[in-house]
Formats: structure tokens, sequence, C-alpha cells
């Protein structure tokens, strides 16, 4: 769902282990420079992200919605912040899911 380099930048921590626990609930991760596993809720990773996005050297505006489509898919929508209409579209089965595809191509496009 997230890559240890995206989850490292929007921590601010080294990470060099993640995995989910509690199916797509809970976030394991662990840091050089924690001496103990954390857990984070990935709804509130998921806010993480997009504050890590909009505060990029150029702002990225990330906003998510349900897809009125019987399914319960999810659409991430990342545009530059200001007004800038470019933008792309993520689709995925969970909100959070939608938020990290967004944000892991907004790294490459750092890159």
């Amino acid at each position: 769902m997230i890559s240890k380099k995206l989850l490292s930048k929007v921590l601010d921590l080294d990470i060099y282990k993640c995995q989910f626990a509690n199916p797509r609930v809970t976030a394991y991760f662990e840091s050089a420079e924690q001496k103990k596993p954390m857990f984070i809720n990935i709804y509130e990773l998921a806010n993480k992200c997009k504050l890590w996005a909009f505060n990029q050297k150029f702002p990225y505006c990330i906003t998510s919605r349900i897809i009125d489509d019987g399914k319960g898919m999810w659409e991430a929508e990342t545009g530059y912040g200001f007004g800038v209409p470019s933008s792309v579209d993520f689709i995925a089965d969970s909100e959070p899911e939608a938020i990290f595809k967004a944000c892991e191509w907004i790294l490459k496009e750092q890159e």
C-alpha cells in the first residue's frame, strides 16, 4: 500500500521495515531512530501524507471522495496547489490507498 521510501519521507524517519497489521487498519513500521516497533492508524497516516504533499516545494492538494458507482471505490485527485489546473486521478478500494497512490506519484515526480 505505501512504500518504505514514502513512509520515510512522510514520517521523517529512516524506515527499514513496513507492513500492515489488522488488515488495512494499522501500519506497523520500524526505523533506525526508534528502539521499538511503531504502529499508526492508516487514516492518520493518509492525513499525514496529504500534509506532506501540501508542504512540498510545489504544493500538491490531494482531495479524496467515494465514487458513486455502488462499488465503494475511492478516488484521490492530486492537483498542484493554489488553483493550478493540472491534476491526476487515482482509483483504489479504500480512501487511504487512493491517497497513498497519489503520494507515490508525487514522490516519483520529484525524482
